[in-house]
């Protein structure tokens, strides 16, 4: 969902141009890196992929999507698994056919004891902006699996605000202080146990959140979906909030995820030096009453409504107002499949940040991987 009113201001954009610079340089030097090494020592291809080897793979593949180029891309000699959106579709011809941008920054998820790159986004190609979420299974410096994810503008619910993933998220996950570091089995513990919950349990309290977790969806920070201003909330998990307003991440999950089953399709990565999780989901959701979701028009009249009562507030550009993200629209929208990329941030043990990338397919649909 965009704002029609929307314009960014100049600083804005001389601070996407200096991260676009400062991205592409260090992408640039390490696709040249591995090209050379490729070339210098064919048994290269070969040997083990730390971190360091795993990013600069993702990078090369990046930018070998915006050259369309596939040929450039270390794909296995065996048959390589690749899907986009869900479907099965040639590795060569996936992306590379329409991209014609990529925004900076992006984000690299790196799962050295997994074998495994992820990439989270924002692409241009012929359709306009599109959030981008990339899985690469690495064996020998070779790609055997490519997953996909890619959504427009209306393909995954209302939420959708690419500046809000450029600007407000992706710059700000870093390296965790090593204290605070848990090891990679906890982590993906952790995130497993939200969507088990999410889909089965619905018991909120078993989920730990940070008091100040963000929960984005594409792109749009779904907190006033949570807020109940002037009246105290009261839950368990959020016992010791002192002003008993501002609730993020966990508030109502119980309710809003009652529609929710049907896990499958479940693939996560993890990058303990950063906290990371990266969740590939299926999930199942049955339908409320109304059976449609809401129109463009009645979506930003809403938008600006509430924005134009609630700005005082801090109501912003990038928040989606209530009732109007996927965990919103419970009792609204039809039944359908939701295609997930979620990276959750977990410092300490709880969950400090929650990004998922949507796009909806048909009721039903079945997972390739």
């Amino acid at each position: 969902m965009r704002h029609s009113t929307r314009k960014a201001p100049a600083w804005r954009s001389i601070i996407v141009i200096g991260a676009m610079l400062a991205a592409l340089v260090p992408g640039i030097a390490a696709a040249a890196a591995l090209s050379s090494t490729q070339a210098a020592d064919p048994a290269a291809v070969h040997g083990s992929c730390d971190r360091t080897c795993l990013i600069a793979i993702a990078r090369h593949y990046m930018d070998a999507v915006l050259r369309h180029q596939p040929a450039r891309v270390p794909l296995a000699a065996t048959q390589v698994l690749s899907t986009e959106n869900g479907r099965s579709i040639d590795p060569t011809r996936n992306v590379f056919s329409d991209t014609v941008y990529i925004d900076h920054p992006v984000q690299y998820i790196a799962d050295v004891r997994g074998g495994q790159v992820g990439v989270m986004g924002v692409l241009r190609d012929w359709a306009g902006q599109a959030l981008f979420g990339l899985r690469l299974k690495i064996a020998k410096r070779q790609i055997t699996e490519v997953e996909t994810l890619v959504s427009h503008e209306g393909e995954g619910g209302v939420a959708f605000e690419p500046e809000g993933f450029l600007l407000r998220e992706a710059p700000y996950i870093d390296t965790v202080p090593t204290p605070l570091r848990i090891s990679g089995d906890a982590l993906l513990a952790i995130a497993k146990n939200f969507w088990t919950v999410a889909t089965t349990t619905h018991e909120e309290a078993a989920v730990s959140f940070s008091l100040d977790c963000v929960h984005m969806e594409n792109g749009m920070n779904t907190d006033w979906e949570h807020r109940r201003l002037g009246t105290p909330f009261q839950s368990a998990a959020f016992a010791e909030q002192a002003d008993g307003r501002h609730f993020t991440c966990g508030t109502d999950l119980a309710t809003t995820t009652k529609p929710w089953s049907g896990l499958r399709g479940y693939h996560a990565l993890v990058d303990p030096e950063r906290g990371l999780v990266m969740v590939w989901n299926w999930v199942d959701f049955i339908g409320g009453r109304g059976g449609r979701f809401p129109s463009s028009t009645d979506v930003t009249q809403a938008a600006e409504q509430f924005a134009a009562s609630n700005r005082r507030q801090g109501f912003s550009l990038d928040d989606i107002p209530p009732g109007l993200s996927i965990r919103g629209m419970a009792a609204a929208s039809p039944s359908h499949t939701n295609y997930n990329v979620d990276l959750e941030r977990i410092v300490g043990g709880k969950i400090t940040r929650q990004q998922v990338f949507v796009h909806v397919l048909p009721a039903g649909a079945q997972a390739v991987f």
